[in-house]
């Protein structure tokens, strides 16, 4: 074995204790340090990833989305998120003379990038694809990955912090896939992304937006507590833990990273500089039975499995459009304050979700 994929599968099965250790320097260090370490555990995290980790989501989250997420993207015509980037992109290339100029900011190794540009190149839409990341290893495995891909032409990729990176661009759409929730300082980032974009340009996000660090707000988290009661142990083994708590315990990611950092602010610091125009969000409860810590103890092919999840989902989604608790995931569109000619809102519209950011606040407080 090769020493950097020992030394990435040693870390990965002490992680807890690597986490703990990183929580406890984060709250005795300087500010600056402290976020210094932070970004450093964020580019080894992600460095090492596609080296060591080869593990995949839980098949009951499959199960979830299929099921219940993809019915809200399909009813405004997307099949994934993925789709929804490319048919978003479609439209605009409709729209620009000329070629299209498209950024990605965090975009890590581009598979979503490099799939994207060989579908609108299938289309005959011609782009100038650029992807911004601050991991070289991942950027280096990109750029290959494009080569062998045939779309190398149409795509450059950049080693650089993403606020850096956007100082004199001009650009047709920012595409910001599921890391908003990484930036630390999101109010800069988004100012400059509007200064990046064209007047009539385009923004497209899928990201996190549930309490920061991935933590529970409390209304979300009286229900998961109830659901995690009536589960027997074995459904309740939690693989960070290695243990089966008869209460659910919810891992603050930001205590040793940038994971979920700020989170519940991503909307709000968007809305401060733009205006969405796609705004499709989900998942609240139903997120800890259905990701890795714990979604591998239920089988899809299980009637009792299935009958919890579904259960736990549709309650999930009620809540959610009656405001019970805010949504912890977002499908997004957004342009200039505006600049907007129509709006998608499901199941609830930005404003909405605030309110029930602040009520959620005010319980946080009790």
């Amino acid at each position: 074995m090769h020493s950097r994929g020992l030394f990435g599968s040693v870390l990965y099965r002490n992680r807890l204790v690597a986490k703990r250790l990183l929580a406890v320097l984060n709250r005795v260090l300087p500010r600056l340090w402290a976020r210094k370490l932070r970004n450093v555990a964020e580019v080894v995290a992600f460095r090492m990833t596609p080296h060591y980790q080869g593990e995949t989501l839980p098949p009951i989250f499959h199960y979830w989305s299929e099921r219940y997420v993809r019915p809200l993207l399909k009813r405004h015509g997307f099949e994934s998120p993925e789709h929804f980037y490319l048919a978003k992109l479609v439209e605009e290339a409709a729209r620009i003379d000329g070629r299209m100029r498209v950024m990605s900011l965090g975009s890590g190794a581009c598979s979503l990038e490099i799939q994207l540009v060989r579908s609108l190149a299938e289309q005959g839409i011609d782009v100038d694809f650029e992807c911004i990341d601050l991991n070289e290893a991942l950027m280096l495995s990109a750029k290959e990955a494009a080569r062998s891909a045939g779309v190398d032409r149409r795509m450059r990729f950049s080693v650089a912090d993403v606020n850096h990176g956007l100082e004199g661009k001009s650009v047709d759409v920012i595409i910001v896939n599921q890391f908003f929730h990484h930036v630390e300082d999101l109010e800069a980032m988004v100012s400059r992304i509007r200064a990046a974009i064209h007047p009539r340009g385009l923004v497209l996000t899928s990201d996190v937006i549930g309490r920061n660090g991935h933590l529970l707000w409390p209304s979300v988290e009286a229900g998961v507590q109830q659901y995690w009661s009536e589960l027997p142990a074995d459904k309740r083994f939690d693989r960070f833990t290695n243990s089966s708590p008869k209460i659910y315990v919810a891992e603050n990611h930001a205590s040793y990273s940038n994971e979920g950092i700020r989170a519940q602010d991503v909307v709000t610091a968007l809305l401060a500089e733009l205006d969405f125009e796609v705004f499709l969000t989900y998942a609240g409860a139903i997120v800890p039975f259905v990701e890795r810590r714990v979604g591998f103890n239920f089988d899809p092919d299980s009637a009792p499995d299935r009958e919890f999840i579904d259960r736990v989902a549709r309650q999930d989604a009620t809540a959610i459009h009656e405001g019970t608790y805010p949504p912890s995931s977002l499908l997004g569109a957004l342009r200039w304050k505006g600049a907007t000619s129509e709006e998608l809102l499901d199941p609830i519209s930005p404003s909405q979700y605030l309110a029930a950011i602040a009520r959620e606040l005010e319980l946080s407080m009790k």
